[in-house]
């Protein structure tokens, strides 16, 4: 008859059963860590498809503070044109006509102040403008 392997003493067999709880706790929190970890990755990688979003959306858009050659601005002069004739207002014995298809804006006056060599003077601005007959500034 063969003799029946010996049992190990039950306290050591309790310290195995530890060792093993605490390893398996071990590989638990292990686990979870994992499980952290790969959730805040996946977290990442979404902000990293948003950041990507965002710089595809402002490629090719202008600094917000940024120049132009005034030619290069659209309806840049005709709006010009309608600002300056709507700024003038005339005044006594004094037509504006401001043509928008010719692009062209006229003040005439009649009657006023002449001078000796028949130039109509305009002497309520701050300095004196003076035009000769033909219009042209003296």
């Amino acid at each position: 008859m063969t003799d029946s392997p010996k049992l190990p003493p039950r306290n050591v067999l309790a310290e195995v059963s530890r060792q093993d709880q605490r390893m398996l706790k071990w590989f638990e929190d292990v686990s979870r860590a994992v499980g952290v970890a790969d959730g805040a990755a996946a977290d990442l990688a979404g902000l990293q498809d948003q950041i990507d979003d965002l710089d595809a959306g402002l490629a090719g858009k202008a600094d917000l503070v940024h120049t132009h050659v005034p030619g290069d601005v659209t309806g840049l002069s005709e709006a010009i044109d309608d600002r300056v004739a709507a700024l003038l207002v005339a005044g006594p014995n004094v037509t504006l006509t401001y043509d928008d298809v010719l692009n062209s804006l006229i003040i005439a006056a009649t009657g006023g102040n002449t001078d000796d060599g028949g130039a109509f003077v305009i002497d309520d601005l701050t300095g004196d403008m003076v035009f000769d007959d033909n219009g042209d500034a003296v």
